[in-house]
């Protein structure tokens, strides 16, 4: 999902403080994921908390994404299908 809205996000992005908290999501992505694909399912499908900007790598898939981390969306980004932010965030 590649951010479309004059605040470059799907979606407003929300905070809430019923789920997994940021931090335990990264941790457990990186524990028991193998692969990136495993790594955007298992962070796709958490009940996340708060917004964030983070990357992740895989080494066997020789691979890196960049997300857009928050409660009610997750957004992928690749050197194919990056974003390119407005001047709200350079």
């Amino acid at each position: 999902m590649v951010p479309q809205s004059p605040n470059d996000y799907p979606m407003p992005p929300l905070i809430t403080y019923v789920g997994k908290p940021w931090m335990f999501v990264l941790r457990d992505t990186i524990q028991f994921s193998n692969n990136i694909e495993e790594a955007e399912k298992m962070m796709s499908e958490s009940k996340r908390t708060m917004k964030i900007h983070l990357g992740i790598g895989s080494v066997p898939d020789k691979t890196f994404r960049g997300v857009d981390y928050a409660a009610n969306f997750i957004s992928f980004f690749d050197d194919k299908n990056y974003t390119h932010y407005s001047a709200n965030h350079p």
